[in-house]
C-alpha cells in the first residue's frame, strides 16, 4: 500500500479483541474539512493503532471521508500522520472507542459523525 497515493487497505485489521466478541462490520467513518471553508480534503493521512501496534493507516478521499473497518471492540488511537499539501496537520491523538454493539465514540467530540479540520498554512 502507497500512502502518497491516498490508498486505504481493504484487508480487516488484524488486532485482538481487547472487550471480546465478535468484530464491528459497519465502518468508522470520519471527515476531514478545511478549517476556514469546511470544505472536504483530500489525501489526509491517518494511522490507527492498539497500544503499540500500528493497526492500519487510511487517508481521506476526494469527498473528504476516512474510514477503518472492521474493528472488534475496545480502544484504539487515531492519530493524523501527513497533512494535505498547503495545510498543517492536526497534532493530537484521538482516542476512539468501540462497544460490542457497534457504537463509536472519540473522547472530545459529541456522539455523531466526527469532523477533523486542518488549517491552511
Amino acid at each position: 500500500m502507497d500512502i502518497s497515493k491516498n490508498e486505504s487497505s481493504d484487508k480487516p485489521i488484524q488486532n485482538s479483541p481487547e472487550v471480546g466478541g465478535a468484530y464491528i462490520e459497519k465502518p468508522f467513518i470520519f471527515k476531514v474539512v478545511d478549517d476556514t471553508t469546511k470544505e472536504p480534503l483530500y489525501g489526509a493521512v491517518f494511522i490507527l493503532s492498539q497500544g503499540e501496534t500500528q493497526l492500519a493507516f487510511s487517508s481521506s478521499d476526494e469527498d473528504g471521508i476516512v474510514y477503518y473497518s472492521p474493528l472488534y471492540p475496545g480502544k484504539y488511537v487515531i492519530k493524523q500522520i501527513l497533512a494535505p499539501p498547503g495545510y498543517s496537520q492536526k497534532q493530537p491523538e484521538y482516542e476512539l472507542s468501540v462497544d460490542g454493539t457497534g457504537n463509536f465514540s472519540i473522547a472530545g467530540f459529541e456522539p455523531g459523525f466526527i469532523i477533523i479540520s486542518n488549517t491552511p498554512i
